[in-house]
């Protein structure tokens, strides 16, 4: 028992050792750290008196800069974001408020009778020649002739589909015109709902150096837009009459161009690497592209089709040696609004005055697709 209260005894004592150091060690910094703030400290070592002074350092001042100027806000101005004194409003980008009927940009001839009018109707047309290449089959045993004869005998929506995969080949400088037209904005034909095509009877013929069965086409439709922007994607729309044709080197037969071609016609500028399959390549048809070499150090202000795969020809080449290209010629032409005309080509329901975008489900279910690679 007395060995027990010896041992307590002692922890006691060690607690309180320990406190107590603790203590002195607590009392020393504050010591310290209230001579610090003291101008000078006297110290003696050994009757050896030194004197030690601590200076605390001068903060700099900055004086504020003179007033040059001096706006005064007028009473009753409300605080809006973005505004500087003495404004009350914001003011307008010149060509952002669309509905401004003085706004220069969007100012219509004098000569246009249907300058009050708010739409415009855009005629749309082009002809052109699809078809079915043969080359790929084999001219033994009556190959070739059997193929032929069957594809003589499909019906009109059979080479409907066709125009319309060949049409959409377009797309891409529509919608990247201003690269290829700097004082120009995008000029597209109507959407797919509502196109036209005439088609001739199906015939066999030649194409270049290509065996086809090829239809003539004629595309018809009206574009309906409005009045006032018209001027920024066209200029020579801008008056009733007035017309605008742009041209393009469509393949004939717009099936397995990527297996045919490669990436000759394919432009890849913005888009990453190896994003480009056999079911998409109209998103990237650009007949424009030319032959390409590697870049040996990467460059993004020059401006190049190819990043995946460089051709060794231009586009234009690839077509003429393995497909058979046509030249096609769209046509835009303005002509006077009329209502029953516009709402025969509108599509969609408009909810908005303002610029509309809703999802086409029938259009989300034609390009989906599952790819697989290794």
């Amino acid at each position: 028992m007395l060995e027990i209260c010896k041992r307590l005894s002692r922890v006691k004592f060690l607690r309180y050792f320990k406190f107590s150091r603790i203590f002195i060690l607590l009392f020393l910094i504050t010591s310290v750290l209230s001579e610090d703030v003291n101008p000078t400290k006297s110290s003696d070592y050994s009757n050896h008196k030194t004197s030690t002074s601590w200076v605390k350092p001068v903060v700099p001042t900055f004086s504020a800069p003179p007033v040059t100027n001096d706006v005064s806000i007028p009473t009753g101005t409300p605080i809006i974001p973005g505004l500087l004194p003495g404004m009350t409003a914001i003011p307008a980008v010149p060509g952002q408020n669309i509905s401004a009927a003085n706004a220069e940009i969007f100012a219509l001839d004098n000569k246009n009778p249907n300058r009050e009018v708010e739409g415009a109707l855009i005629e749309t047309n082009f002809k052109s020649i699809i078809g079915v290449l043969l080359d790929d089959f084999s001219e033994n045993f009556g190959m070739r002739e059997k193929v032929a004869n069957y594809y003589l005998g499909k019906n009109a929506d059979f080479w409907t589909k066709k125009a319309q995969m060949q049409t959409i080949f377009t797309e891409y400088r529509q919608a990247y015109r201003t690269f290829y037209y700097s004082d120009k904005k995008q000029l597209t034909i109507p959407p797919d709902e509502v196109w036209n095509f005439n088609l001739s009877k199906a015939r066999r013929t030649k194409i270049g150096d290509h065996d086809y069965i090829a239809v003539d086409v004629d595309f018809y439709s009206v574009l309906v837009t409005d009045a006032k922007t018209i001027n920024r994607s066209e200029p020579a729309l801008n008056v009733i009459g007035g017309k605008w044709s742009d041209n393009w080197v469509l393949p004939v037969d717009p099936e397995f161009l990527l297996q045919r071609t490669g990436y000759a016609c394919l432009d890849e500028n913005s888009y990453p690497k190896h994003t480009v399959e056999s079911e998409n390549v109209w998103a990237y048809y650009d007949d424009t592209c030319k032959a390409e070499q590697p870049q040996p150090v990467y460059d993004p202000s020059e401006i190049r089709c190819h990043y995946s795969e460089y051709p060794a020809i231009s586009c234009v080449d690839a077509l003429n040696q393995n497909v058979g290209s046509i030249n096609v010629t769209i046509t835009w032409h303005r002509i006077p609004f009329n209502e029953n005309i516009a709402n025969k080509y509108r599509f969609g329901n408009h909810t908005s005055t303002l610029p509309d975008l809703v999802g086409v489900k029938k259009n989300l279910l034609e390009q989906t697709r599952v790819a697989y690679r290794r």
